[in-house]
């Protein structure tokens, strides 16, 4: 994700309970980098995995800059 500004929107507990806003909340598709595209990623995998099985446990280790909580529920709010 070279040259990429990676920006964490703020989302409220119940963005991350009933969803609906992902479109929102994801960057243009035309913003996303092609290697993601495909669906061919380890992180596509992950964010599949999570999506249809949960997951147990993860140790998350964000880029510098990055506040873990605030990603986490930016990805869950997508997610629902």
């Amino acid at each position: 994700m070279n040259g990429i500004k990676i920006q964490v929107q703020e989302v409220t507990d119940l963005d991350i309970v009933f969803g609906g806003w992902a479109m929102e909340l994801l960057p243009p598709y035309n913003e996303i980098p092609e290697e993601f595209r495909d669906g061919r990623k380890k992180w596509n995998k992950l964010i599949s995995t999570w999506f249809f099985c949960g997951l147990k446990s993860c140790k998350w280790m964000p880029k510098e800059g990055i506040d873990t909580g605030k990603a986490l529920r930016h990805i869950k709010a997508i997610l629902r």
